[in-house]
């Protein structure tokens, strides 16, 4: 009989973890395959599939690597754990330079999406926040009223007299 597979406990990522298996892909120049097509490979030594590249916000969209994501978390969690298929979760082997063949399963693709959808979802964030405090600084300065702007004034000619001694 066919079982499915243990389900993988995506809270078990750790920022350890997460930061070896970047150092899996890097070192191995092996990346996540974003395309949609049937047959493609889901991991590769393709330059537009590599850590750097994904990372990029003017080249794949946020809303590409989130559906690839949700797929490999799908697929890592409904494996079939049958001793006849063999290991499924492997789904590229690649040689070191000692000859020594390197597994990448689903887990590590999962874990390599998940590092870059974060990064670039907190990049993506602050880079929203710093444009939205801009916006409100500009407001607010476009807006002030005249007492304000002459207690502005007063305590920088204030600052700059003791600076100065005068």
């Amino acid at each position: 009989m066919t079982k499915v597979k243990e389900k993988f406990s995506f809270s078990e990522i750790t920022e350890e973890k997460e930061n070896s298996i970047i150092t899996k892909f890097r070192d191995h120049g092996v990346g996540v395959n974003l395309s949609r097509h049937t047959g493609s490979k889901l991991l590769s030594k393709d330059a537009s599939t590599k850590y750097d590249t994904l990372m990029d916000p003017a080249g794949v969209s946020m809303t590409t690597i989130k559906d690839k994501l949700i797929e490999v978390g799908i697929t890592l969690n409904t494996l079939p754990n049958d001793e006849i298929l063999g290991d499924l979760s492997i789904v590229y082997t690649t040689k070191n330079f000692k000859n020594e063949t390197v597994k990448f399963t689903y887990e590590d693709a999962y874990v390599f999406l998940r590092s870059v959808y974060r990064k670039r979802k907190a990049g993506a964030d602050y880079i929203r926040k710093q444009k939205e405090i801009a916006e409100l600084e500009t407001f607010l300065s476009e807006n002030k009223t005249q007492e304000q702007k002459v207690a502005e004034a007063m305590k920088k000619l204030s600052e700059l007299k003791e600076e100065t001694g005068n």
